[in-house]
């Protein structure tokens, strides 16, 4: 293979994987938006858009964790508590 053609084809991976973070991102499927935008950042390091939304749905998922966590934990003592 070419050196274009392969340029060509990394080009086409690139606004391909951007293509579906993006879609994922709009229908607020955070997991998948995440690992797209974090293969297009190991692509492209310089692309701002993936590493400011991997780092953003990173974040997002660790307060969800950690919400989810403490319902656990409440769930817990109210089930101590008899309630």
């Amino acid at each position: 293979m070419k050196k274009k053609d392969k340029k060509t084809e990394n080009n086409q991976k690139l606004c391909d994987l951007r293509q579906l973070a993006r879609k994922a991102k709009e229908d607020g499927d955070i997991e998948a938006a995440t690992k797209y935008y974090e293969q297009v950042a190991q692509e492209d390091p310089t692309d701002w858009e993936s590493r400011f939304y991997s780092a953003y749905f990173a974040a997002h998922q660790i307060k969800l964790l950690e919400i989810a966590d403490g319902c656990s934990q409440i769930m817990g003592m109210l089930q101590m508590q008899n309630w």
